[in-house]
């Protein structure tokens, strides 16, 4: 009976199971709130910011480090709202180019602790746009690039949502004061359609001209030809030039205490096509590295590095070529001249009497340093002892002298000498002897 009542509770257990499974699909609801979980959710940011409707940009970081407010003045860009300060093109032109791209952003997190993962917190950048009425348009939280680099997350204010949205804006927006926004292009041309360098300095005047086989040529202050490399680089660093940095006491001070009244050089250039003349005064230096200077036509005192004031600020000669040198003339070889084993054994001498003279002067040291030997007192002799070795000396002075004086006496003695006569003694005189004698 139990068998039996526990085989229908078995029973029924499953076709309930199967009912559920049926009709309630438990799995598949799991499966579409997966599939829910899972899906980007987008939501719309930056769509009503445009550069027309756009009158100043506020730029600002909660630590403090960082301000700056862009102005939109007749359709330029300024640092200032006089409109005196130009903001830099290139960077303008970036910002509206990837604000332009960013419709909506892609949400990555929506927990407010998750914030300085993404660099949302007190080292986030605040960028505000204001339209012509002077209202908020927008305002965005910007933090750290995305993984490709090539976007950025982002949040507004009072929501918890962490958007990914497309673009460099870290990179773009992550700047210093006013001055890292202002415009340092000086001069900017093309270098291909310069035809003349003019340069006026101290106690010169030069002029080169481009011909038409690209080369260059000195006219004055004489007619030579010019050194290629360094004409061109002379005309690249001109036709490029960027300030390092502001001199901004332009309109408080004479031109004279900056040396541009009359100025110390003055550069410019010629073009092909006649669309301008750029010339650039230059005046004394500001620093050990850095000199004043001013563009022709524009309100604004710069600053330029020494590396650019050296490639045009030079007398004519600077850019001739630079003479070869003569070859060194080749010795003559010395008629005494030693071989390699020759000088070997010589060094090989000087090296031996070199370790010869230390030695002496080792041992030198050493007998210097030797503390002198007290040689012991004799004991007194007793006098007869004494006379005994009086008369033992005695004896031997005597056996010395006897060889010598017996020596003395046989050196003393005559010698024999044996007269042998003569024949010429035994023979009779001759007529003329006898005569004589």
């Amino acid at each position: 009976m139990k068998s039996k009542s526990t085989l229908i509770y078995l029973l029924s257990a499953i076709i309930l199971l199967a009912i559920l499974l049926l009709f309630e699909n438990p799995f598949s609801k799991t499966e579409e709130k997966i599939k829910d979980e899972l899906k980007v959710k987008k939501v719309k940011v930056l769509d009503k910011v445009s550069e027309a409707d756009t009158s100043k940009i506020f730029i600002s970081r909660d630590d403090g480090r960082t301000t700056a407010t862009l102005y939109q003045v007749n359709n330029n860009w300024y640092i200032n709202e006089e409109g005196t300060y130009a903001a830099e093109k290139i960077t303008l032109r970036t910002i509206w180019e990837s604000l332009s791209k960013i419709k909506q952003g892609e949400v990555v997190s929506t927990n407010p602790q998750n914030y300085e993962r993404f660099n949302l917190g007190k080292n986030a950048t605040n960028v505000t746009f204001y339209d012509k009425g002077g209202k908020v348009a927008d305002e965005i939280i910007i933090g750290k690039n995305g993984p490709d680099y090539q976007s950025s997350y982002i949040r507004r204010p009072n929501k918890d949502a962490v958007l990914k949205v497309p673009g460099m804006l870290t990179y773009i927006f992550s700047r210093g004061g006013p001055n890292a926004w202002r415009e340092r292009e000086m001069i900017k041309q093309d270098i291909n359609n310069v035809t003349t360098l003019n340069i006026t300095g101290p106690d010169t005047k030069t002029k080169i001209v481009k011909l038409a086989d690209e080369s260059w040529e000195v006219f004055e202050p004489k007619k030579i030809s010019a050194m290629k490399e360094k004409i061109e680089s002379a005309v690249r660093g001109f036709s490029n030039l960027r300030a390092v940095d502001f001199e901004d006491n332009l309109n408080k001070k004479p031109l004279s205490e900056f040396g541009l009244n009359p100025p110390v050089w003055t550069i410019s250039t010629y073009l092909k096509d006649h669309s301008s003349t750029p010339t650039l005064f230059i005046g004394k230096s500001e620093s050990q590295d850095r000199y004043y200077a001013k563009v022709k036509d524009k309100n604004q005192l710069f600053l330029i590095n020494k590396f650019n004031f050296n490639q045009f600020c030079q007398k004519y000669d600077y850019y001739l070529p630079t003479p070869t040198p003569l070859p060194a003339p080749t010795p003559k070889p010395s008629s005494k001249a030693e071989s390699k084993e020759e000088k070997g054994k010589k060094k090989e001498e000087k090296e031996k009497g070199k370790e010869i003279e230390k030695e002496k002067e080792k041992k030198s040291d050493a007998i210097k340093n030797k503390p002198a030997v007290i040689a012991p007192i004799p004991k007194p002799e007793p006098v007869a002892g004494k006379e005994k070795k009086i008369n033992e000396t005695k004896d031997k002075e005597q056996k010395k002298k006897e060889p010598a004086e017996t020596t003395k006496k046989v050196e003393n003695k005559p010698a024999k000498v044996e007269i042998t006569p003569s024949k010429t003694e035994n023979k009779p005189p001759t007529k003329k002897e006898g005569k004589e004698n």
